[in-house]
C-alpha cells in the first residue's frame, strides 16, 4: 500500500543498539542467517526470509532490523495483528527510531484503527524534526503519506489532499503519494484531478499496480468498460497476486454476466488477501445468480464476518435466503442491508420479495415502493409489485404495474402471463388470449402459457382450441402434469377418444398421489365404462382408494362407484356445497351411463344451476346437459 526506499539503509547508526554479546561462532552463524533474511527480502522472498527472522529474532531479542523486516514480512503476507508486536518491539529497542512509527501506522491501517495509526504517523514526522536524529525527505514523505491513507480511510478527504501535498513536495519522484492523493481526489469527484495523478504515477512508473487499478476505477464507474479491463490486465500482469485489481476484473465480468471468468478472478483475489471482504461478497453474489445458494451464504458469511458492515453482503445473503425459501432469515439480513444503506434499491426489492413469501402482502408492496422511487426504471420491481397488488385483490394497480413493466421491457414474457392471469379473473377472456398471443410470440416453447391459453378457451367453452393448447405444451414438455388433467377432461366433456390415455399417464407420472388423482382415476373410470371396458374401469377405482385415505374426500364417491354405499350415504357424507357438487356431477354421469337418462338430467341441472365451480363439474354438466336437451331433428316424411 506504501511504496518506500528498503529499510535497511535508514537504520543507521540505532542498529548498533540492537546487537548482543555472543560466541564468535554464534554470532557468525546468526549474521549469515540475517544476511541470507535480508536478501530475500529485498528480492520479495517475504515467506523464505521468514523462518529465517525467526532465528535471528530467537537468538539476538533486540534485532532492531530483524524486528522491523519481520513485521514487514507480516504487512506483505496480510497478518498485520502480526506485525504489530514487532514494531512495538523495535519502538522499545529505539523510541527515536521514526521509521518503527511509520510500518506500525502501516498495520494500524491496514486493522482499520485509524485513529492509532494518525497518531503514530504524526509521531513520526515529529521524530523526523529532531535535529540530531536524522532528518529524512523519504521518511518524512512516507509518514505524510500514511495520514493522507489514513485521513482518506476516515473520510477526511480534504485533510487527505493536504497531506498527500507534504509528501509530494518531500518526494516528488514517489508514485505511491500521487496514487493516495488521486484516490482522495476521486472520493471527492474531482474526477479530473484524480486521472492526472493517476497519470503522474504512471509517468514515474508506467507498470505501477496501484495506479493502474485505481484508474480503472474511475474508467468503470464511467462506463467504459474496455479501458477499465485494459488498466486491470496490465495492474494484474505487473502484479499477479494484486487482490483489489482481481476483484474488480472479476466485478466487471460479473457485470458482463461472463460468470466463469469472475469466478476465476475472485478465486485468486481470495487466495491472495483471505482478509478481502468485497471479494467474498462478490462472489457470493455470483453464487446466488448461478443458483449455488448454499455456496453463497458460506461466502457471505465469511464477508460480514471480517466487515459487517457492508450492505451488499446482507443483501446478497437476503437473497440467497429468499431463493432457499427462508424468509424470515432473508427479512432480518435485508433490514440490516437497509439500515447500513437506506437507498439500497436492490435490498428494499428482496425485503418485498421476503414479504411476499411471508404472505404479508401490504408490506411487500410497501418496499417494493421504496425500491421504485429509488430505481424508477426497474421493470422487475414493477412487475414484483404488480404480484403483491393482485395477491391483496388491488387489481387496478396490478394492471398498472404489469403494463409499466412492459413498457420499460417489452419482452418481459411473465408479465403478459401475469396480465393474462388478471384478466381471466375479471372475466376478459378475450383481452387474456391476446396478453397469452403475445407472451407466446416471445416465448413459443413455454409449455405453462399454452396450458394457461387453454383453460381460458376450455372456460369460453371452446373445447377444440383447448384441446390443441394443452396438446401444444404437453409436446413441449411431456411431463407438465396439469396439461394431462385439463386435455383429458376435456376429451370427455367434448365426447373425444383420448381421455382415458390422458388419465393413466397422469396417474403414472405423480406415482398415483398428484394432487387431482384422484379425480383422474375418476376420468380413467369414466372413459373406460363408456368404451364398454368395465374391468379396466373398476381398477381406476382401486389404485385411487389404495392411495386416498377413507375419510378423505372423493373416497366417497369411489366407494359409490363400486357400489360399497348407496348415493344417500354419498350425499350424507358430503360435507359441504364443494362436496355435494362432486357427489351430483358425478352421480348425473353414472346415471347417464346407466341409461337413466332423466335421473341424470336432474342431478346434472342442480351442478349447473346451484353448484359451486369446482374443478370441472359446471363444464361437465352444461355441456351434457346442451347435448342431452338439444332438439332432435325432424323425422323425414316419406
Amino acid at each position: 500500500m506504501f511504496g518506500r526506499a528498503g529499510w535497511t539503509g535508514r537504520i543507521g547508526r540505532a542498529l548498533v543498539i540492537g546487537l548482543l554479546a555472543t560466541s564468535p561462532i554464534h554470532a557468525q552463524s546468526t549474521n549469515q542467517q540475517r544476511a541470507e533474511a535480508i536478501q530475500l527480502y529485498n528480492a520479495g522472498r517475504f515467506a523464505e526470509a521468514l523462518p529465517l527472522l525467526n532465528a535471528v529474532i530467537e537468538k539476538r531479542p533486540k534485532d532492531l532490523e530483524g524486528h522491523i523486516k519481520r513485521g514487514g514480512v507480516y504487512l506483505r503476507l496480510g497478518q498485520p495483528e502480526r506485525a504489530i508486536p514487532d514494531f512495538d518491539a523495535a519502538s522499545r529497542i529505539n523510541p527515536l527510531f521514526a521509521p518503527s512509527f511509520v510500518d506500525r501506522g502501516i498495520g494500524l491501517i491496514m486493522l482499520g484503527r485509524n485513529e492509532a495509526a494518525v497518531a503514530d504517523f504524526q509521531h513520526a514526522i515529529g521524530l523526523y524534526m529532531i535535529p540530531f536524529n536524522g532528518f529524512s525527505r523519504v521518511g518524512v514523505a512516507d509518514a505524510h503519506c500514511g495520514l493522507g491513507q489514513a485521513f482518506h480511510r476516515m473520510g477526511r478527504e480534504e485533510d487527505s489532499v493536504a497531506q498527500y501535498n507534504q509528501a509530494i513536495r518531500q518526494n516528488p519522484q514517489d508514485p505511491n503519494a500521487f496514487v493516495g492523493r488521486g484516490m482522495a481526489y476521486a472520493s471527492l469527484h474531482v474526477f479530473d484531478r484524480a486521472l492526472d495523478d493517476y497519470a503522474a504515477a504512471l509517468n514515474i512508473a508506467p507498470n505501477h499496480s496501484r495506479a493502474l487499478a485505481n484508474r480503472a476505477d474511475l474508467y468503470w464507474q464511467a462506463g467504459r468498460l474496455e479501458l477499465a479491463l485494459d488498466d486491470l490486465d496490465r495492474a494484474i500482469k505487473s502484479d499477479p497476486t494484486y487482490a483489489f485489481a482481481l476483484r474488480m476484473r472479476g466485478a466487471i465480468y460479473s457485470q458482463q454476466a461472463k460468470n466463469d471468468l469472475a469466478l476465476l478472478d475472485f478465486d485468486h483475489a481470495i487466495r491472495f488477501d483471505p482478509r478481502d471482504a468485497g471479494a467474498y461478497k462478490d462472489r457470493g453474489g455470483i453464487y446466488v445468480r448461478i443458483g449455488q445458494y448454499d455456496r453463497a451464504i458460506q461466502d457471505l458469511n465469511e464477508s460480514i464476518r471480517l466487515s459487517p458492515y457492508r450492505s451488499k453482503a446482507y443483501q446478497n445473503r437476503g437473497a440467497a435466503y429468499n431463493a432457499l425459501g427462508k424468509y424470515e432469515s432473508a427479512a432480518k439480513d435485508l433490514k440490516e442491508a437497509i439500515k447500513l444503506d437506506p437507498r439500497n434499491a436492490g435490498a428494499h426489492t428482496n425485503l418485498g420479495l421476503a414479504h411476499f413469501g411471508l404472505n404479508e402482502f401490504a408490506e411487500a408492496v410497501e418496499e417494493l415502493g421504496t425500491a421504485i422511487e429509488l430505481a424508477p426504471g426497474s421493470a422487475l420491481v414493477h412487475y414484483n409489485r404488480g404480484a403483491a397488488y393482485a395477491r391483496l385483490g388491488m387489481i387496478d394497480e396490478a394492471i398498472r404495474d404489469y403494463e409499466e413493466t412492459i413498457h420499460l421491457d417489452p419482452r418481459f414474457v411473465q408479465a403478459y402471463v401475469e396480465l393474462g392471469h388478471v384478466r381471466e379473473g375479471l372475466g376478459q377472456r378475450d383481452k387474456a388470449i391476446q396478453e397469452y398471443d403475445l407472451a407466446l410470440r416471445l416465448g413459443p416453447l413455454d409449455a405453462g402459457i399454452y396450458a394457461n391459453r387453454g383453460n381460458v378457451k376450455r372456460a369460453e367453452g371452446d373445447w377444440s382450441g383447448a384441446i390443441e393448447d394443452f396438446s401444444k405444451a404437453l409436446q413441449l414438455d411431456p411431463r407438465h402434469a396439469d396439461s394431462y388433467v385439463s386435455r383429458g377432461w376435456s376429451l370427455f366433456i367434448a365426447g373425444r377418444e383420448g381421455a382415458e390415455a390422458d388419465a393413466r399417464a397422469y396417474l403414472d407420472l405423480t406415482h398415483g398421489r398428484g394432487q387431482y388423482a384422484p379425480y383422474m382415476a375418476l376420468l380413467g373410470y369414466f372413459d373406460a365404462r363408456r368404451l364398454q371396458q368395465d374391468a379396466k374401469a373398476l381398477t381406476y377405482l382401486d389404485e385411487a382408494l389404495t392411495n386416498l385415505p377413507s375419510k378423505d374426500w372423493p373416497a366417497p364417491v369411489l366407494r359409490y362407484l363400486r357400489r360399497e354405499i348407496p348415493a344417500t350415504l354419498l350425499f350424507e357424507l358430503a360435507a359441504d356445497s364443494s362436496a355435494k357438487t362432486d357427489a351430483s356431477v358425478f352421480l348425473g354421469v353414472d346415471l347417464l351411463i346407466l341409461g337413466e337418462t332423466e335421473a341424470a338430467a336432474d342431478q346434472l341441472r342442480w351442478v349447473r344451476d346451484h353448484g359451486t365451480d369446482r374443478f370441472v363439474a359446471k363444464d361437465l354438466a352444461r355441456e351434457l346437459l346442451k347435448r342431452m336437451e338439444a332438439p332432435k331433428p325432424a323425422a323425414v316424411e316419406p
